[in-house]
């Protein structure tokens, strides 16, 4: 004598990690009955758990892009604000901003053709003529 099977139960467990050593888990199991298709059944399954395994998830994702929409457009309206009371170069604080204004140069002692480097060594001839070596005086 064969034994008919009348129900079958699927169950299907997933696991979503949240980051932060936190995870979610959801198992559900569903009675199924023998003439059902496994395979059709299995996937339902697996759709549903999915779908509701990720809607805290997404309830919380949109919240946290929401909180912070509005967080920017509170600190555009602060930076608006703190432009606005910036000093324009109008403003006669005697600061060159853009206005055109040629910035003084200091007076130094600084030869205006130097750039910083040590001369090369100039060859003199001495009043004997034999070949002689200095260094100008001009830059130390």
């Amino acid at each position: 004598m064969k034994q008919e099977i009348k129900e079958r139960i699927i169950t299907y467990k997933r696991i979503l990690n949240l980051g932060n050593y936190e995870s979610k888990h959801l198992e559900i199991s569903k009675s199924i009955d023998a003439d059902e298709d496994l395979e059709v059944a299995v996937s339902r399954l697996m759709e549903f758990v999915e779908r509701k395994i990720r809607e805290d998830s997404e309830q919380q994702i949109t919240t946290e892009i929401r909180d912070a929409k509005k967080l920017l457009k509170r600190l555009n309206k602060q930076i608006a604000q703190l432009q606005r009371q910036l000093p324009t170069p109008e403003d006669d604080d005697g600061i060159p901003f853009d206005s055109g204004e040629e910035i003084p140069r200091p007076t130094t002692d600084i030869p205006d053709n130097y750039r910083g480097e040590i001369p090369a060594p100039q060859q003199l001839f001495s009043p004997d003529n034999s070949l002689e070596t200095s260094i100008s005086n001009d830059y130390f």
